[in-house]
């Protein structure tokens, strides 16, 4: 990044929920307070969070008048940012990607445009993720592992939010193959919820796996821990995401995959 503009650099973040879901938004709020202290004096950051994504099938093209009202509050959050002087704005949910992108197109070179998760690119705009994938196949192994010296083994349930969406299909499937490397009978039942972070869809959906569809042990790719306490209390078995949910939880969860 480079700015004519005297003092520190501005570093800003949209994020979709609150900064104590203890899940997605605290690991890039970590990441937030972790930049500022290393780079103390020359960057400053600011956020916005409970910013919704874009409508999914929205054109952000066609003009703020026609869009929705979740299209239109991610495309203002955004615009904000660039007219606030941002020098770098990080969007880090996969639903801000055709807003951040049409923003990137309108604003001069000087502003840049950080995506995380997405796959629309423009001369100002970048994408980020993590290899997660690695991560959840070595989160597998351990679920299998587990399950392995079980005498009568259940299943595994799954919760992800978006069946759409490249990234949570891919996780699914390095799980899938780290259980199965480990123990070869390992059924993972995927739950597909369409949301990232609902406190009350995951919760249901948590009692769902173990009431209906018999699975001892639960896995999610969304942001609430709620579902991780559901099969603590039930006697089940965890495996969390986003962050280190055993140090939350307890010894219910086996393993973490953190981002």
């Amino acid at each position: 990044i480079t700015t004519t503009d005297p003092g520190p650099i501005k570093v800003c973040f949209s994020f979709l929920s609150g900064l104590q879901d203890y899940g997605w938004t605290y690991s890039h709020n970590m990441a937030r307070l972790a930049l500022e202290k290393e780079f103390a004096g020359a960057v400053v950051t600011t956020y916005t969070a409970y910013v919704p994504e874009v409508t999914f099938g929205a054109n952000v093209n066609t003009g703020v008048s026609t869009m929705d009202t979740n299209t239109k509050a991610c495309y203002d959050a955004h615009k904000k940012f660039a007219d606030d002087g941002c020098h770098l704005i990080i969007g880090t949910s996969f639903g801000y990607m055709d807003a951040m992108l049409n923003l990137s197109l309108t604003y001069p070179s000087t502003t840049k445009w950080v995506h995380v998760s997405g796959y629309k690119t423009s001369p100002t705009l970048s994408t980020g993720f993590a290899r997660m994938y690695q991560t959840r196949y070595l989160a597998g192994i351990v679920a299998g592992g587990q399950m392995s010296k079980e005498t009568a083994p259940t299943c595994i349930a799954y919760v992800a939010a978006f069946s759409y969406i490249a990234e949570v299909v891919r996780q699914i499937n390095a799980f899938t193959f780290g259980c199965r490397k480990a123990y070869s009978s390992c059924e993972v039942k995927v739950l597909f919820i369409n949301t990232w972070h609902d406190d009350w869809i995951e919760q249901n959906a948590a009692h769902y796996a173990w009431d209906t569809m018999g699975c001892k042990y639960f896995t999610h790719h969304s942001d609430s821990l709620i579902p991780q306490r559901v099969y603590q209390q039930k006697g089940g078995k965890g495996i969390g995401f986003n962050v280190d949910v055993r140090a939350n939880i307890g010894d219910s969860c086996l393993v973490s995959a953190m981002y």
